[in-house]
């Protein structure tokens, strides 16, 4: 195997050379979040002396995988489609899951890089894709992004992974307290604009042009593009924008208020600690339980506001619903491209009522329900 070693601001990365294309996989973004770091922030990682070996996938996040599959499967069953696309869908979400049996993990804080060949004084455009999964499942790493396309066409293409569920979006009252803003919940994206924030400081050294970034997602990944576009934390870190089926961008979850039969996220939290500890300080308490025993509980937890998690309303990272701001013009000034894939709607909806809501602010203000034609 060819190598390639690049310089960072943090250290030497030793990378790979394949079909003439640099490769590096598992540059760690942020400090593993286990221990005291759990439910907080992320926090840049601390310099290393020796050369990181990037030729290697990290770990996934933890995330709920074997059932979302099933719950999947039992939706194309009931989907009204004919046979050959039954077959295809359920195929294609077999073969994704076999990938994503990979090692899970809190340490998954972690981007892989796919540059072209390094030219002198080139600068090349970056995207850096939001991989989906309901905010439950998902990876950055490996199938289907092992792809050539991008770095034929002269384009670096940076995929990352983030906290997801319970370890990427639990609120709780204890963690708004602690937080010094008053909120709790967003990890995984906050996660999201770490990444952002450790390419605009270290794509040059890829040969990638931090001014020509470009973020593109697909259904939980293109909720998450929403969330950049109307985050101020995330001002400034992108040039441009794609949302491909970010059907949930409207947000139904808040922290503080219940919503359209969604329990408020720190009252979500509370009922789901209880399940462990009776602490007065819940939070210290549940830090020390092993993630795989906090995984194994929501594995079979039948309640589903105490199996998901999702990002909230908080009113400082996701200060409105994104329909909102972008009807009030609080948004990012980006050129943005937006797209739904064929039958996904058809797919869910039938099976799961979901209201469209608009936010004035941190109150509900109106919602419509969905009703859809039947197949014939």
């Amino acid at each position: 195997m060819q190598h390639t070693t690049i310089k960072l601001h943090d250290g030497l990365i030793r990378g790979s050379v394949e079909k003439g294309i640099r490769v590096f996989k598992g540059i760690p973004y942020a400090k593993a979040p286990v221990g005291d770091l759990r439910w907080k922030p992320p926090v840049k990682p601390d310099p290393w002396t020796d050369t990181l070996d990037a030729t290697k996938y990290a770990s996934a996040a933890w995330q709920l995988g074997t059932e979302s599959k099933l719950f999947i499967g039992e939706i194309i069953d009931q989907s009204g489609f004919g046979f050959l696309k039954r077959t295809f869908a359920k195929c294609f979400m077999n073969l994704a899951s076999v990938v994503q049996k990979r090692k899970q993990s809190e340490d998954c804080l972690y981007l892989n890089i796919r540059a072209p060949a390094q030219n002198m004084g080139a600068s090349f455009p970056v995207m850096v894709w939001i991989h989906g999964g309901d905010h439950q499942d998902g990876t950055g790493s490996g199938f289907p992004y092992e792809t050539d396309s991008f770095s034929h066409e002269g384009v670096i293409l940076v995929t990352i992974n983030y906290r997801l569920g319970v370890f990427g979006y639990l609120c709780h009252q204890d963690l708004s307290l602690e937080s010094g803003n008053g909120t709790s919940g967003n990890y995984g994206t906050l996660d999201q604009i770490a990444a952002l924030q450790w390419i605009q400081e270290n794509i040059q050294e890829f040969g990638g042009d931090p001014n020509q970034v470009t973020i593109f997602g697909e259904s939980a990944g293109g909720e998450s593009v929403a969330h950049m576009l109307t985050s101020p934390l995330a001002d400034g870190l992108f040039a441009r924008a794609i949302i491909q089926s970010g059907a949930n961008s409207g947000q139904m979850h808040h922290q503080k208020e219940s919503v359209l039969g969604h329990e408020s996220g720190e009252l979500r939290g509370k009922r789901f600690a209880d399940n462990f500890t009776s602490s007065p300080n819940q939070m210290d308490a549940l830090r020390r339980v092993p993630a795989s025993e906090i995984m194994a509980h929501i594995r079979s937890e039948d309640d589903f506001e105490l199996r998901s998690f999702f990002p909230v309303i908080d009113g400082y990272i996701l200060p409105m619903s994104p329909f909102e701001s972008f009807r009030q013009g609080k948004q990012s000034n980006v050129p943005l491209l937006v797209g739904s894939n064929s039958d996904e709607g058809s797919l869910f909806a039938p099976h799961i009522p979901i209201p469209l809501i608009e936010y004035r602010g941190l109150e509900p203000v109106s919602y419509t329900h969905l009703t859809l034609p039947t197949k014939a």
